[in-house]
């Protein structure tokens, strides 16, 4: 498979990514880090954009995402999923983390970075899930604010 092609037999099924980090309130995330989650994170960003930063990411040359995207397909033995984690220059959503130092009642952490899950499907890419996670400079920005 060439780069261009990834995006042509890429399946960006949102129903997850739409119940799981669209359409869900705050209150919904803490339960879900209540129930053990290590991070419960939803998308501030338009669907439409969420689908082009997900394509974006995938296909990424810098810092070799694309290429490592490309050797896990040529790698027939390999039926494990692919993750892709990827800083951005702006927020993309806000979340909670089971953390000790982050206090639910000061409020969500931002997220300017994304996660994203790839499994190989006989003719196609399926993204499993793709959510909104908190870099670095996200949790200092945050500490900084206490």
């Amino acid at each position: 498979m060439k780069k261009n092609e990834i995006v042509e037999q890429l399946d960006v099924s949102m129903s997850h990514i739409v119940k799981n980090h669209i359409h869900v309130c705050d209150a919904d995330l803490r339960k879900r880090i209540a129930k053990g989650m290590k991070i419960a994170t939803k998308f501030d960003i338009p669907e439409n954009e969420i689908s082009n930063r997900i394509m974006e990411v995938i296909q990424e040359e810098t810092g070799g995402i694309i290429a490592c995207v490309m050797e896990w397909l040529a790698d027939t033995a390999d039926r494990g999923d692919f993750y892709v984690y990827k800083d951005l220059d702006y927020v993309i959503g806000h979340g909670y983390l089971h953390d000790r130092w982050h206090d639910w009642r000061k409020g969500s952490v931002e997220c300017s970075a994304i996660f994203v899950v790839l499994r190989k499907c006989n003719a196609y890419i399926q993204v499993v899930t793709a959510f909104p996670y908190t870099s670095r400079r996200d949790i200092q920005m945050h500490l900084k604010k206490l």
